[in-house]
């Protein structure tokens, strides 16, 4: 069902609908009233946007944009947590991108029923924030992850991803606008069963390829000890003794030692959070970059010297060598034969100067560095001002602010670390760091480089106190399983700390007192790992992996090409 006549409408309405449709979007959010999320609420939340704001008027754009900016603040209150401001840029920048939703969904509407308008119209920009980074671009909870849980539907994300069920979602409320539209008008049911057809297809496809596809078939991979020590941001920024921290992560290391060997069940890899390590370490080639000029950059937070390059190397040989795996005058904490992985602050030499990332180290069972990996996608504001910090007033102003200068630089892509259990088994891992888990990248392009048996996602999610950012960070991880194929292993600071499997299904998730969320303890838990085939060179793989890039360009275009056929259509029917 096409209108040929729309009316306007006043900006007070427009308002009114775009302030329902996120408020709708606020409630389904994961966290907010049940823990995965309400995703029927999720699909019919587009509908008022849809039927009213496919309608033109007056201060249409501004009005959208507060709207959108009023939501995301909503959904993203946490982020309050950490300072005040960041708020402004969480809501203005994404907001951005719906309001444009808004003007695409109005050209759409002339030409195309609402079923294929709003879906190509949300996808479309939802998308584009996605693939912009930030802090030009936020991603954060896209339409189809307040439907991760619904595995009957979420299961279709192996074939075209998470956009796909957010255009699936879509295309349901537009087919429901058109038929309140229709009904508005007078109009016959039989009217808007065009619209009905259109709006149930991409639902049903979601269900056709979640049934026509399936994870690669699996076996019992490694035997992870996952410590989640549970300490608060502020302690964790007072500068207190590492030795503290130290201590406490010992007894929990220990704990869960303990009780995997009363149990029988030996550890292949002990796992600690993001910037967990007590102490910052350096790069093997930090030494010599120094002692060849190499220097911090002038806004450095932590200016090296030769000094804290020797404390460095000190603080690996005490704490890892000798306190871990025993190599000195203590009995190692480790068991024989495991692997040890950790969050670590690391200063390397990137760009012709001594430079700070959020690292994940891993070190073999013999105590030895194995591999470095590290966070990919930044956090603005938090770790980096994207190029800003290079002015004194704006160093100024993060120092008022925040009490520091954002000085982290990321890494190129995702590391594949080897991890080596017992008896000598190793498998190769993608490491990832908090905000990456928001993101496709991080996950799907190891997979195109290459062999991978699972995910680990370091994360510190302190930061947001007992708030659904954590809910949130499920759902990206259980998407991005169906994405990939692989486990995702969640090992954190304070919560969540999980492993989901390759089918999207949670193997375990750490709770105490039915709390899972800024408590301390261990997870013990097996990784289940791809089933390797002789015949293959490299595991099976979803369809999405081999073409995500494509699909990406598919959202973005495919509403623009419909927008642009639909004014030649319109013109053509004028004349």
């Amino acid at each position: 069902m096409t209108p040929t006549t729309v009316e306007n409408v006043s900006p007070k309405k427009r308002l009114l609908a775009a302030l329902t449709t996120w408020a709708l979007l606020f409630v389904a959010t994961p966290g907010m009233v049940t823990r995965d999320g309400l995703w029927f609420v999720a699909a019919v939340a587009l509908v008022p946007w849809a039927l009213v704001c496919s309608r033109p008027g007056k201060r249409a754009f501004v009005v959208e944009w507060v709207a959108a900016a009023i939501g995301i603040s909503a959904v993203c209150f946490w982020s309050t947590y950490v300072i005040w401001i960041t708020l402004i840029a969480v809501a203005l920048v994404p907001a951005v991108y719906m309001a444009f939703a808004g003007v695409l969904l109005r050209r759409l509407g002339r030409a195309w029923p609402l079923a294929v308008a709003a879906p190509c119209a949300w996808t479309a920009l939802e998308t584009l924030r996605l693939v912009v980074e930030p802090p030009f671009g936020f991603g954060w909870l896209r339409l189809g992850h307040h439907a991760h849980a619904e595995l009957w539907f979420s299961g279709g994300a192996r074939v075209w991803g998470t956009a796909g069920l957010s255009f699936a979602l879509a295309a349901l409320a537009g087919g429901l606008a058109d038929i309140a539209r229709a009904r508005t008008a007078g109009l016959s049911f039989a009217s808007a069963k065009k619209s009905v057809v259109l709006a149930l297809a991409p639902l049903a496809l979601c269900v056709v390829f979640a049934l026509a596809t399936r994870a690669p078939e699996t076996v019992a991979g490694p035997r992870v000890l996952l410590v989640q020590p549970s300490f608060t941001q502020e302690r964790k920024m007072a500068g207190r003794s590492g030795q503290e921290m130290l201590t406490e992560l010992r007894d929990l290391t220990r704990r869960g030692i303990v009780d995997a060997e009363r149990a029988a069940e030996p550890i292949d890899v002990v796992a600690w959070g993001e910037t967990i390590f007590p102490y910052p370490l350096g790069s093997p080639e930090l030494g010599a970059a120094y002692a060849d000029g190499m220097r911090s950059v002038p806004y450095a937070r932590h200016p090296l010297d030769s000094a804290d390059i020797d404390d460095m190397r000190e603080a690996e040989a005490k704490v890892v060598g000798e306190f871990l795996f025993g190599k000195g005058k203590y009995k190692p904490l480790l068991p024989t034969g495991a692997s040890f992985v950790c969050g670590v602050e690391y200063f390397a030499p990137r760009d012709g100067a001594l430079r700070r990332s959020n690292a994940i180290v891993a070190w073999d069972p013999r105590g030895e560095r194995s591999g470095v990996g590290g966070k990919v996608h930044l956090v603005p504001g938090a770790e980096h001002l994207a190029g800003l910090e290079r002015f004194g007033w704006v160093r100024d102003a993060a120092l008022a602010l925040a009490g520091y200068v954002p000085d982290l630089v990321g890494f190129d892509t995702t590391q594949v670390l080897t991890l080596e259990g017992q008896a000598g088994r190793k498998w190769l891992v993608g490491a990832t760091v908090c905000f990456d888990n928001a993101f496709e990248g991080p996950y799907v392009d190891p997979l195109r480089r290459g062999e991978l048996d699972f995910h680990l996602v370091a994360s510190n999610e302190a930061w947001y106190r007992e708030s659904w950012e954590y809910d949130h960070m499920m759902a990206f991880s259980r998407l991005l399983a169906l994405e990939t194929g692989r486990s995702i292993v969640r090992a954190t600071n304070s919560g969540i700390t999980a492993v989901i499997g390759p089918d999207g299904r949670e193997v375990a998730r750490l709770e105490i007192g039915n709390k899972d969320r800024m408590v301390a303890g261990v997870l013990r838990v097996v990784v289940p790992v791809p089933k390797t085939n002789p015949a293959r060179e490299t595991a099976p793989r979803p369809p999405y992996v081999a073409t995500q890039r494509a699909w990406t360009v598919v959202w973005i275009a495919l509403g623009f090409v419909l927008a642009f056929f639909g004014v030649r259509r319109s013109v053509t029917a004028r004349t």
